[in-house]
C-alpha cells in the first residue's frame, strides 16, 4: 500500500518515519540510506521491492525532525494514555517539511493512537486490518517483531487490560530508560510461546477496536487481494475524499491454509483476550468488536482448512515454535561473551602500554618543570605583597599532598594485595587441570578476577591523574615561593622514587598475568570450537526448515492450480451448454450410452494421435473450421488432459496455464487465415 502512494509521485511519502532507527541515526543520517528496499532482507520480511531506500524521504529531511524525534515517542507512548505531545511535535515537523505536496505516513508503531493524532493534525486516517494468523506467521519471520511487541506493553503508562495481561503471564519489565538497553533486556528474556501470542492478539484486537472507532477507511487487506471488486470500491473510497492516482492492480498479500491446531488456538485465545477486556472495563460494543472480527477469521479458515500432510506440518510448526525457545538466542550471547572476552584482554594489554607512555610522558613534565622552576625565580620579588594569600594556599595544598601520600600508600597496598590474588590465581589454574569437574566454576573465577585486575588498573590510572593534577598545582606554588622551590624538589625526588616502586610492581603485574592470559586464550579456544558445532546443528536445521518452507509453497501452488483448472472447466461447460449446437445435438444424447465405448476411446486415444501426429492435429482442424463451438470443446479437453498429465508427471514444477499454450496454436499455420490460404495453395 504504501508503494502505490509512493510511486504516484502525488504525495510527500514516510515509511515507518517513527522508528528506533531514526532515533539511533538523528546525528548521522547517512545511515538510513544503509537499509535499501530491495534484497535478500526484503525478501525475508516479504515486502515487495522498492524503488527507493527504506528511509529514502526520512533522509532527505533530516534536518526537519532531527531535534524532535524522542525514544518515548516510539514505544513509551504507544497507547493514548499517555503524553502525546512528543509524537505530535514529530510528526507535525515532517509535514512541514514536505513543501507543497500532501504527507502519507505508513506507520506500525501508531495504531493505538489514531484518536490523538487525528485530534492534533487533523487529516485522513486509514487502517490496514490484516488476518490475525496471517499477521502473526508473518512476524514469525524475524524475532525483531515479538521483542517489539513487548516493548510496547513494557511501556509506563498502558491500558487497564494489557497490565492484566502483564500479571497473567507473569511479565518481567526492563525498569530501563535507554532504548537500546530495554532492546537488550527483552532479547535476553523471551516469553513462552502461548504467552506471546497473547500479547500479540491483544495488541491486535486494541488496534481493531481504535479503527473501528476513529479511523476514516477500514481496509481488509485479505479482501482487496483476493477480490476485484473490493479493490474497486476501496479505489472510489479513495477518490470521493480526494486521493487520485492510486493503482491496486498488483495488491497481492500471502494467504495460506491454516491447520485445525491454529484455528483451536486463536479460539482458546480469543476468550482469554475478551475476558480480559471485559474485565478492564471495556464497553460491549467494543467486545463485538473483537468477538465479531474473530469469528469472521476462524469461518473464513475452516473453509481453507489444511488438509495436506499432517506429519510435515506438524515438523514445520515444530521448527517455528523452536526458534521462540531461546536456542538461536542463546548461541547468540555465548559468541557475543567470547568476543567481549577476548576485547578485554586486549583492551587489558592496551592499558598497560597507555600507563607506561603516560609515566614517561610525566617524567618529562618533571624535567620541564625544573626548567620552568628556574625562569619564575626572575618573577618572585614581583610577587612578595601576595606572600600571606600563597602561605594560605601552600597549607592547603601540603594538606592535598599528604592525602596523596597516603593514597599512594593504599596503591602500594593493593598492589601487595594483587600479587596475593595472582599467586591465588596460579592455584586455582593448578586445582583446574587436576580437577575438570570444576572447569566453568573456575573459569567464572578467573573471569572475575581478570575484572578485578582491570578495574585496580583503572585505580591506578585515576591515582596517577590525580598526581598529574597535584603536580601541576605544585607548579604555581613554586612559581611563587621561594622556599616552597627546595621543599618541592625533595617531594618530587620522592615522587619519582615512587613511580620506579610503581613501575617494578607493573612489571611484576605483567608477567603474572600472562600465565592466566595463556589459560583463558586455551579456553577461548575450546568454547570457540563448542560454538562452531552448535553453529553448524543450527545451520544444518534451518536448512531442513527451508526445504520443509519450499516444499509446503509448492503444495500451495499445486492446490491453486488445479482450483483454476477446475474452474476453466466449469465455464466451459456452461459455454457449451449457451450454444446453439448443444440445442441441436440434444436428441443425439439420448443415445449416448449405446455409444459412450466408442466415444471414451476416441478421447483417449485419438487425442493421443492428434497431439503425436502434427499432420493430423492440422487435418482435423481444417475440417472443424466451419465448427467453432465443437472446435471450442475438443480443444479445451485436449488442454484439461493434458495439464492433469503434466501435474501427474511432476510435482516439482507446476505448468502455468496460458493462452500462448493453447492446444490449437499450429506453429506455422497460428490463424483461420492462413489455414484457409493453406487449403487454397493445396487445391
Amino acid at each position: 500500500m504504501f508503494n502505490t502512494f509512493r510511486r504516484t509521485e502525488n504525495f510527500t511519502c514516510f515509511q515507518e518515519a517513527l522508528h528506533e532507527i531514526a532515533f539511533l541515526a538523528r546525528e548521522d543520517p547517512e545511515q538510513l540510506l544503509s537499509i535499501s528496499g530491495t534484497g535478500e532482507n526484503q525478501k525475508e520480511l516479504r515486502h515487495p521491492a522498492l524503488d527507493k531506500p527504506y528511509f529514502f524521504e526520512l533522509h532527505a529531511r533530516h534536518s526537519y525532525w532531527k531535534d524532535h524525534i524522542s525514544p518515548e515517542a516510539i514505544f513509551d507512548a504507544a497507547f493514548p494514555e499517555y503524553d502525546q505531545t512528543s509524537t505530535v511535535e514529530f510528526f507535525d515537523a515532517l509535514i512541514k517539511s514536505s513543501d507543497d505536496k500532501p504527507s502519507v505516513f505508513q506507520e506500525c508503531r501508531t495504531p493505538f493512537r489514531i484518536r490523538a493524532l487525528k485530534a492534533a493534525l487533523k487529516g485522513t486516517h486509514i487502517y490496514l486490518s490484516r488476518n490475525p494468523l496471517e499477521q502473526w506467521w508473518s512476524q514469525k519471520t524475524t524475532p525483531y517483531f515479538e521483542i517489539a511487541n513487548r516493548l510496547f506493553i513494557d511501556a509506563h503508562r498502558v491500558p487497564p487490560s494489557v497490565n492484566l495481561l502483564k500479571n497473567r503471564i507473569n511479565f518481567q519489565s526492563s525498569n530501563q530508560v535507554d532504548l537500546v538497553a530495554k532492546y537488550q533486556f527483552h532479547t535476553a528474556h523471551q516469553l513462552r510461546y502461548e504467552h506471546q501470542f497473547e500479547v500479540f492478539l491483544l495488541l491486535w484486537s486494541l488496534g481493531e477496536i481504535q479503527a473501528h472507532h476513529h479511523a476514516d477507511i477500514r481496509v481488509d487487506m485479505d479482501a482487496i487481494s483476493e477480490n476485484l471488486t473490493a479493490k474497486n470500491k476501496l479505489v472510489r473510497q479513495f477518490e470521493d475524499i480526494g486521493i487520485h492516482g492510486i493503482d491496486l492492480s498488483d495488491c497481492h498479500v500471502p494467504y495460506g491454509s491454516h491447520s485445525s491446531d491454529e484455528i483451536e488456538m486463536l479460539n482458546e485465545k480469543s476468550v482469554i483476550v475478551l475476558d480480559l477486556l471485559k474485565t478492564s472495563g471495556s464497553s460491549s460494543d467494543d467486545l463485538d468488536i473483537v468477538e465479531k472480527a474473530i469469528n469472521q477469521v476462524i469461518e473464513k479458515s475452516k473453509q481453507n482448512l489444511f488438509q495436506g500432510d499432517r506429519s510435515h506440518l506438524a515438523k514445520f510448526k515444530a521448527i517455528s515454535k523452536s526458534q521462540h525457545e531461546n536456542t538461536f538466542q542463546l548461541l547468540n550471547e555465548a559468541h557475543g561473551a567470547l568476543k567481549s572476552m577476548e576485547s578485554s584482554v586486549k583492551s587489558k594489554e592496551q592499558e598497560v602500554k597507555a600507563l607506561q607512555s603516560e609515566k614517561a610522558s610525566i617524567v618529562e613534565r618533571l624535567n620541564a618543570l625544573e626548567n620552568n622552576i628556574q625562569h619564575k625565580d626572575l618573577e618572585l620579588a614581583v610577587l612578595s605583597t601576595e606572600k600571606t594569600v600563597l602561605e594560605n594556599e601552600r597549607r592547603l595544598k601540603e594538606q592535598k599532598l599528604d592525602a596523596l601520600l597516603i593514597e599512594k600508600s593504599k596503591l602500594e597496598s593493593d598492589s601487595r594485595l594483587k600479587d596475593k590474588e595472582l599467586e591465588f590465581l596460579l592455584n586455582a589454574k593448578t586445582t583446574l587441570e587436576n580437577d575438570q569437574q570444576l572447569k566453568a566454576k573456575e573459569i567464572e573465577t578467573l573471569l572475575d578476577e581478570q575484572s578485578a585486575l582491570c578495574q585496580d588498573i583503572e585505580d591506578r590510572e585515576n591515582t596517577i591523574q590525580r598526581l598529574k593534577q597535584s603536580q601541576e598545582q605544585q607548579k604555581r606554588v613554586s612559581t611563587k615561593l621561594r622556599k616552597d622551590i627546595i621543599q618541592y624538589k625533595d617531594q618530587k625526588a620522592e615522587l619519582i622514587s615512587g613511580f620506579e616502586t610503581l613501575d617494578s610492581a607493573h612489571r611484576n603485574f605483567i608477567t603474572a598475568s600472562s600465565d592466566v592470559q595463556t589459560h583463558l586464550t586455551q579456553t577461548n579456544s575450546k568454547l570457540a570450537n563448542t560454538l562452531a558445532l552448535e553453529e553448524m546443528k543450527l545451520e544444518k536445521v534451518l536448512t531442513a526448515r527451508r526445504e520443509r518452507e519450499v516444499h509446503v509453497e509448492t503444495l500451495q501452488e499445486m492446490a491453486a492450480h488445479l482450483s483454476a483448472v477446475i474452474n476453466n472447466k466449469d465455464e466451459q461447460i456452461s459455454a457449451i451448454k449457451a450454444t446453439t449446437s448443444w440445442r441441436v445435438t440434444s436428441p443425439l444424447r439420448a443415445v449416448r450410452g449405446c455409444i459412450s465405448w466408442g466415444s471414451d476411446a476416441i478421447k483417449s486415444k485419438g487425442l493421443v494421435a492428434i497431439r503425436r501426429s502434427p499432420f493430423f492435429k492440422s487435418l482435423v482442424l481444417m475440417f472443424l473450421l466451419p465448427f467453432p463451438h465443437l472446435k471450442g470443446r475438443l480443444e479445451s479437453y485436449a488442454i484439461e488432459t493434458e495439464t492433469v498429465d503434466s501435474l501427474v508427471e511432476t510435482t516439482d514444477h507446476l505448468p502455468i496455464y496460458t493462452h500462448e499454450n493453447h492446444w490449437n496454436l499450429v506453429p506455422t499455420l497460428p490463424s483461420a487465415k492462413k489455414w484457409q490460404d493453406h487449403f487454397k495453395r493445396a487445391k
